[in-house]
């Protein structure tokens, strides 16, 4: 402001202003690599997309879940899982490069986004739109997993998830309502 006065005393003119351009500042990425915007909407298609294609069981207890094999879904996640989505669950070597960019699965909101029976058909089966492959038996991953196998893979996978405190809500869940973010 001072050098601005400065130069009008001595007789200089003012600096222009910027011109206005036409261009939007780039989005801020989302967890995914997504515009946030973007991300969102993806992730609700897939709740959309799982919400019809399993119907009622979307929602019900998967069978057997509980009593998956914890030791064999390790060895198959690290066999198939590892590079993308990490020892963790927080990404692996191969994350940054995928956009979007695997799920965080020990995240405790993003963890529970889908229900056990969602996060399930898209280890079956993939998810168009994402780097995820289809691990069920005829999906083109190179890799037909049976059943049993899915689940004990999820059950690992629900291994990696951290726990939720108390009383939290996230903003991005299906449910959260007028939630605020944390």
């Amino acid at each position: 402001m001072i050098l601005l006065l400065l130069a009008l005393a001595c007789g200089g003119e003012a600096p222009a202003p910027p011109a206005p351009t036409t261009e939007e500042a780039p989005k801020a990425p989302g967890p995914s690599g997504l515009p946030m915007g973007e991300h969102r909407a993806l992730r609700m298609a897939m709740l959309q997309t799982l919400q019809e294609r399993l119907g009622d069981a979307y929602a019900a207890p998967v069978p057997g879940l509980d009593e998956a094999d914890l030791a064999q879904g390790e060895a198959l996640y690290r066999a198939h899982c590892l590079r993308c989505h990490g020892e963790t669950g927080r990404g692996g070597p191969d994350a940054s490069s995928l956009v979007p960019h695997p799920s965080d699965l020990s995240h405790p909101g993003k963890a529970r986004f889908f229900s056990d029976a969602g996060r399930l058909e898209i280890i079956r089966a993939g998810f168009t739109g994402t780097a995820m492959q289809g691990y069920g038996e005829g999906q083109g991953a190179g890799v037909d997993l049976s059943e049993a196998q899915l689940k004990a893979v999820y059950a690992h996978v629900r291994s990696l998830r951290a726990p939720a405190p108390e009383g939290a809500r996230f903003h991005d869940s299906p449910d959260a309502g007028p939630a605020k973010r944390p």
